[in-house]
């Protein structure tokens, strides 16, 4: 019996006929990875909601030219989002069952670039705002479309967060 079968109709009765007693956690487990991997993906579309947004929205023509480059930072954040959740991390400590002997530094060179990737997204949003929108020269500028590159960058960061915490459940089992 699949464990698809086991989490639908539950453990096979006392016989244990197919069914293992950890079959619930599994199914808890799945659970959890569906309902985590959902909220991960409101998150991130909220960011991009946000931002975009805020950049149509608003009504400074500054504004409206920064908006050709001022989704780069976000952008980066979504790819780093992407790279997080696609690859298992349990390949990072242990790669003995791969083909592959070199595997867990291949993943942890993957996982420093994801890590680079987040940092420089965030950094980017910090630095876009700060250095666009603050300051006595820049109090014309609509603070908002800043503050939505910038808030951004964080809702994809925890939406990244949510996700590998979500899948990771998944791997261990």
């Amino acid at each position: 019996m699949s464990m698809e079968e086991c989490c639908e109709g539950g453990c096979c009765g006392g016989d244990g006929g197919g069914c293992c007693e950890d079959s619930d956690i599994e199914c808890d487990s799945r659970l959890r990875a569906g309902i985590l991997s959902g909220i991960s993906g409101i998150i991130l579309g909220i960011g991009w909601w946000v931002y975009i947004g805020e950049v149509a929205d608003t009504d400074d023509g500054w504004s409206k030219d920064a908006a050709a480059y001022s989704w780069v930072p976000a952008l980066i954040g979504t790819i780093a989002f992407v790279m997080l959740n696609a690859f298992r991390f349990d390949v990072l400590v242990n790669s003995e069952e791969l083909d592959d002997p070199s595997a867990s530094c291949k993943a942890r060179v993957w996982m420093l670039v994801t890590l680079l990737m987040f940092a420089g997204s965030f950094a980017g949003g910090i630095i876009f705002y700060v250095k666009n929108y603050t300051g006595e020269e820049h109090s014309d500028r609509d603070k908002g479309a800043g503050v939505s590159v910038l808030v951004n960058s964080i809702l994809i960061l925890i939406s990244g967060v949510v996700m590998r915490v979500g899948t990771a459940t998944m791997e261990s089992s």
